[in-house]
């Protein structure tokens, strides 16, 4: 296990709020980071887009659902984090209130096992942005027969620390970065043939309306080419804007009073 202290000059996301979860209607929304996050960082057009239409959300660390309220506290495990979601969280809500899980890299792998853990409790909407499991290779889990709309979108671009965003073998075509296999398909089984799976393979950027993000070319700045997607740093998948747009109008159509979730994303 590996633990260590860092400072985080942008400790600012939602807390957790027992009461309000409680005691609230509208759909709830967790946002699960992955390893070191970024206090927070995940998908935040989203996260401002869905507080604009009266949903709550919530920012949690793979790890801790607390770790909000101080410095970023790594611990190398999701274990009490799955735990306090299961035990604690995800009871605490009303069985009418819709419930949206969505995680990246080490995020998303922690969701599917809490999913899998509340069964028969419904899961209105469960997003997973190239999640990876504590190994470092792409998530293997199955999805649970309790989610009702499964999202999935993966990169095949591996990423590294310190905006390296992919380096080679020697003499090889083999890439080095987060997903260790990030050449395999990130696709999951979905048991289930009532859960809609909506799942893709996205290693290039796009706005919000669907158009290509183009970038200039670093041989030739007068050139331009579409914007790679890495795992994490500063082209990380899930900072994309039409990956986020798409989350949204999937939530904002959910029904509250029969959970149900439109059958295709928009």
């Amino acid at each position: 296990m590996i633990e260590t202290e860092l400072s985080s000059p942008d400790n600012v996301g939602t807390k957790i709020n027992l009461q309000e979860l409680q005691a609230g209607s509208s759909p709830v929304v967790f946002l699960v980071n992955g390893f070191g996050g970024c206090a927070p960082c995940i998908t935040r057009i989203l996260h401002k887009k869905l507080q604009l239409q009266s949903i709550s959300v919530y920012d949690l660390d793979w790890n801790d659902i607390y770790l909000r309220r101080r410095s970023v506290y790594l611990t190398f495990t999701d274990t009490k984090f799955i735990q306090q979601m299961v035990e604690l969280v995800i009871p605490t809500i009303k069985s009418e209130r819709p419930i949206i899980l969505i995680g990246e890299s080490l995020g998303g792998d922690a969701i599917l096992e809490v999913a899998a853990r509340v069964r028969p409790r419904k899961i209105d909407f469960l997003g997973i942005i190239d999640s990876v499991n504590k190994l470092g290779q792409r998530t293997t889990k199955e999805v649970p027969e309790n989610v009702n709309y499964f999202y999935n979108r993966w990169t095949q671009n591996p990423s590294l620390p310190r905006n390296i965003e992919s380096w080679k073998l020697p003499g090889t075509n083999y890439r080095l970065g987060i997903p260790l296999n990030a050449s395999k398909s990130g696709e999951l089984f979905c048991p289930n043939p009532s859960t809609y799976s909506d799942q893709q393979e996205q290693s290039y950027g796009y706005n919000a309306d669907g158009t290509p993000i183009l970038v200039a070319n670093t041989t030739n700045s007068s050139v331009t080419k579409q914007k790679i997607l890495t795992h994490a740093c500063k082209n990380a998948i899930y900072k994309d804007p039409y990956i986020q747009q798409q989350i949204f109008e999937i939530i904002k159509k959910i029904d509250v009073k029969s959970h149900s979730a439109p059958s295709r994303s928009s």
